[in-house]
C-alpha cells in the first residue's frame, strides 16, 4: 500500500482592512394576533355556544310546555262537550221514561230510586299527559 501525500492546509484570512460587520438584528414583520388574543377569542366563541345551548334548551322546553297545555285545554273541551252529550241523553231518556211512566201514580221521572250521591263526570284524560 501507497501511503497518501501529506498536504499542506491554507486557511482562508480576512482581506486587508476586515469584512463589514453584519448585521444579525432580525426585522422580522408582525404576522398574526397575539396568544392572548387567540385564547380570549377561543373562550368567547365556546361562551356563545354555550349561551346558544341554553337558551335552546329554554325554547324547546317552552314549546313542550305549550304542547302539555295545549293537550291539557284540548282535554277540557273534550270533557266539556261529553258531559252537554250526556246531558242530552240523560234529558232524552228522562223524557221517554216520562212517556213509559205515565200512568203509574206517584213516580217521578228522572228520580234516583237509590238516594245516593250523583255521578261525577267521567274523566276524559286516562294515561300520561306528558306524551313521554
Amino acid at each position: 500500500m501507497a501511503k497518501p501525500v501529506p498536504r499542506t492546509f491554507v486557511q482562508d484570512m480576512p482581506r486587508k482592512g476586515g469584512f463589514p460587520s453584519v448585521r444579525y438584528k432580525q426585522i422580522v414583520p408582525r404576522r398574526g394576533p397575539p396568544g392572548i388574543v387567540i385564547v380570549g377569542g377561543a373562550i368567547a366563541v365556546t361562551l356563545y355556544g354555550l349561551y346558544n345551548h341554553v337558551e335552546r334548551k329554554h325554547e324547546d322546553r317552552f314549546n313542550k310546555l305549550g304542547d302539555f297545555s295545549g293537550r291539557y285545554e284540548r282535554g277540557f273541551l273534550i270533557q266539556a262537550r261529553e258531559k252537554v252529550d250526556a246531558d242530552r241523553l240523560k234529558a232524552k231518556l228522562v223524557d221517554q221514561e216520562r212517556q213509559i211512566m205515565a200512568n203509574v201514580p206517584g213516580w217521578v221521572a228522572g228520580k234516583n230510586t237509590y238516594y245516593t250521591q250523583p255521578n261525577k263526570p267521567r274523566v276524559v284524560l286516562r294515561g300520561n299527559i306528558g306524551g313521554n
